[in-house]
């Protein structure tokens, strides 16, 4: 299946385009090109997908401003905290099989560790984990950047060894009552998981997710080889992070949390996937039921790794309060990602840069995503997924 979705894409790269489709590829082009100029941004990509088709892929920039390497249709992009939704996505993996379920409590999760922690750690569900409605701390001390084990075995006892640390200690606010984003929480949820199934969190997403849905471009970390660099901010001057070098991204240890990097197409797809579950369709690694409770809000507008909104550039909904917009941000500081998913238009938009450095340049994605979305059409309900 997924090779023929592959040389389904190639094959259209060389059809014409209706007209409709030229004039969305030039405003795409057009869109993150103003981005790029008006941010000072090294690279920039952006792709859309309507009807599970795409409609326009557009990448501009160098891979390093100290480099003359123009950035590809093909190259890899770290996602940041988009991550979330594919560690989300695999606890529901363990929900469907009845490994876990979304009430099960941490103690039950983490038995071995349960006699350790503070007392109320232990009644907290997976659900308020990847709500963020846990009580767990926004992010880890700084000191535990320092930590990059060398195997993955060591990277799931170095895990647990510092969230022993974290457990141990209280909550930061009553668990249940209050919404605060948090890196912990994840982490905690992916180290349930790699106890749980007895292998580290990596090869459990590339094993129950990525494989299964065809994403061959994921990986762990920035991107090495032939690839864009992050870049970072020094007193003004923007300086490319050595991808080899530990500066170039948070540690692993956060991995559950937003490490995971990809090419553009397979970022769209991601997103396509879990629309198909929004609209009652299944792709064969959950059912539609299960994707749509991921992207149920429960404090605020968070989800399960995603945030739901209701947006008039959505499309038109029934009632106020409709969720039609389902999206994801992600950086390292030294990349960003966005990911957006358009229930009533049938789309998925993203945007990422090898540059985490402006906030406004974040603005500008939102602004041109909101302008993509709202030149699509209304979908009838009638397109093949």
């Amino acid at each position: 299946m997924n090779i023929r979705i592959k040389i389904a894409c190639a094959i259209a790269l060389f059809l014409p385009l209706p007209l409709a489709a030229q004039d969305l590829q030039a405003d795409v082009a057009a869109g993150i090109a103003k981005i790029r100029a008006d941010n000072d941004l090294p690279a920039i990509g952006a792709i859309v997908l309507v009807d599970g088709e795409q409609r326009a892929l557009a990448v501009e920039g160098l891979r390093r401003v100290s480099g003359e390497d123009e950035a590809t249709v093909d190259d890899l992009w770290h996602i940041g905290s988009i991550t979330k939704s594919m560690t989300a996505t695999l606890a529901a993996t363990l929900v469907e099989d009845g490994t876990f379920d979304w009430d099960m409590s941490l103690a039950d999760m983490l038995p071995d560790m349960a006699a350790e922690m503070d007392p109320q750690w232990r009644a907290v569900t997976l659900e308020q984990l990847l709500t963020h409605t846990s009580g767990a701390p926004g992010n880890f001390s700084i000191f535990v950047q320092r930590h990059w084990p060398d195997t993955r075995e060591e990277l799931m006892a170095k895990r647990r060894d510092i969230l022993a640390g974290t457990l141990a200690k209280p909550p930061v606010t009553e668990p249940g009552t209050a919404y605060q984003y948090s890196n912990v929480g994840f982490t905690i949820v992916g180290h349930a998981i790699e106890t749980t199934l007895g292998i580290p969190w990596e090869q459990a997403m590339d094993e129950r997710v990525f494989t299964p849905l065809g994403l061959d471009s994921a990986g762990f970390g920035a991107p090495k080889g032939e690839q864009p660099w992050g870049h970072g901010s020094f007193f003004g001057r923007k300086i490319a992070k050595n991808p080899d070098s530990n500066s170039a991204d948070n540690t692993p240890v956060m991995g559950p949390a937003g490490t995971v990097h990809m090419s553009l197409q397979d970022l769209a797809a991601w997103g396509n996937h879990h629309l198909m579950g929004q609209l009652d369709a299944s792709d064969g690694l959950l059912e539609p039921e299960t994707y749509q409770y991921l992207h149920m809000p429960i404090l605020e507008d968070y989800a399960k790794g995603w945030v739901a909104w209701n947006r008039d550039w959505g499309g038109e909904t029934d009632a106020e309060g409709d969720i039609n917009v389902i999206w994801h941000n992600g950086s390292n500081t030294m990349w960003y990602a966005l990911v957006v998913q358009l229930p009533e238009k049938n789309a998925v938009i993203a945007i990422v840069t090898n540059d985490g450095t402006s906030n406004q340049a974040k603005k500008d994605f939102f602004t041109l995503t909101e302008t993509i979305a709202t030149s699509l059409p209304q979908w009838d309900g009638t397109s093949e997924e």
